[in-house]
């Protein structure tokens, strides 16, 4: 993995973009569909991790996109 200093060059916030998955109540909350899925992402810390880097990324002026899950009116 490369390291801070070189992530620095190489990573542009103009054209860099981070990507959550799924990070929403209705898959990782407390009323999730999934609760294991769900206590397992927050007692690993992986949400918090999450959260962290997502706050960087708005300070360092990087684009943050949040792709979720949802149902059609038609139940697909």
């Amino acid at each position: 993995m490369p390291s801070y200093d070189k992530l620095r060059e190489i990573l542009d916030p103009a054209t860099t973009a981070l990507l959550t998955v799924e990070c929403q109540q209705g898959v990782v909350g407390t009323e999730s569909a999934l609760p294991e899925l769900a206590a397992a992402a927050r007692s690993s810390g992986a949400l918090a991790n999450v959260a962290r880097l997502v706050a960087a990324a708005h300070r360092c002026g990087v684009q943050v996109l949040h792709a979720v899950a949802e149902r059609r009116p038609d139940g697909r």
